[in-house]
């Protein structure tokens, strides 16, 4: 895959009130690549839907990938609810298969208060129960662990980092404006960008090689993420993220999370495409 693939998460505002495969054969129309399923407030696609977006995905070349729910957390206290969130997990991936999707993002639990590396221990558990079960079943799509935006939340960088290296065939998802708020806006500096590539290819430099990213602008507070916003309503540098991902040769797929969707993921496809 050369470069940066482009697109958005949802169906595209300019599809007027289409569904998914109207979605996509919008995203193709505005020269996009790339299309984020949105499973978040639950699977809503069944097996007949699947397998039409999965037709008009293979027709204009569009990528997908899905969002799983948001009620996941792998470190519940119950554990029914560990359960329940295994099962949301491979429900997406199930309708995903059929779709033709890479692969399913999720955020992956909460620290329960928990010290952060008894819930890395259960949540890389979980993960290598699931990839097995991946590779019982003969499926290709994969699991992606994402980096979250909270410190609440397990998914930092360097527990993600952590993840993908020991579970080598995890696709984790690196959610850019989620590490930006984590840390109270942690990319003060260009240099604040570069050193991400750099611990990625210092750790798991395969991933350079299909990056899977999200992006949009973001409100937070000390605590970390508020709300995703436009690029233009936040203090995200997106520019100098576009500039990295030229200057360490990656090459991947950026979606874009912002409420302006398609409309911001063309905007970075111009300045990324635009820069020498």
């Amino acid at each position: 895959m050369p470069g940066i693939l482009f697109g958005s998460s949802g169906i595209p505002h300019s599809a007027e009130g289409g569904d998914t495969v109207k979605g996509i054969q919008t995203m193709r129309e505005l020269g996009l690549d790339a299309m984020e399923l949105s499973f978040t407030h639950g699977v809503h696609l069944g097996r007949a839907s699947a397998r039409d977006v999965r037709r008009t995905s293979e027709e204009t070349g569009i990528k997908l990938s899905i969002h799983g729910p948001y009620y996941i957390n792998l470190f519940a206290k119950e554990p029914e609810k560990v359960e329940a969130s295994k099962q949301r997990i491979w429900k997406s991936l199930e309708v995903g298969e059929i779709a033709g999707c890479d692969y399913v993002c999720f955020h992956p639990a909460y620290y329960m208060k928990a010290e952060p590396k008894t819930v890395y221990a259960q949540v890389r558990d979980i993960l290598a129960e699931l990839q097995g079960k991946l590779h019982d079943q003969k499926m290709r799509i994969r699991l992606a662990p994402e980096t979250t935006g909270r410190v609440t939340q397990f998914g930092s960088l360097a527990e993600t980092l952590e993840l993908a290296y020991e579970l080598k065939e995890l696709l984790p998802v690196f959610d850019f404006c989620h590490l930006h708020a984590r840390e109270n806006g942690k990319f003060k500096r260009k240099e604040d960008v570069e050193r991400v590539f750099d611990e990625v290819e210092a750790t798991t430099p395969w991933l350079l090689k299909d990056f899977r990213m999200q992006v949009s602008g973001v409100s937070y507070t000390v605590k970390g993420e508020r709300a995703h916003t436009a690029l233009a309503d936040s203090d995200f540098p997106w520019k100098w993220l576009m500039e990295c991902l030229k200057e360490f040769g990656v090459n991947g797929v950026a979606i874009c999370e912002s409420p302006q969707l398609e409309f911001d993921a063309m905007k970075m496809r111009d300045y990324y495409k635009g820069l020498p």
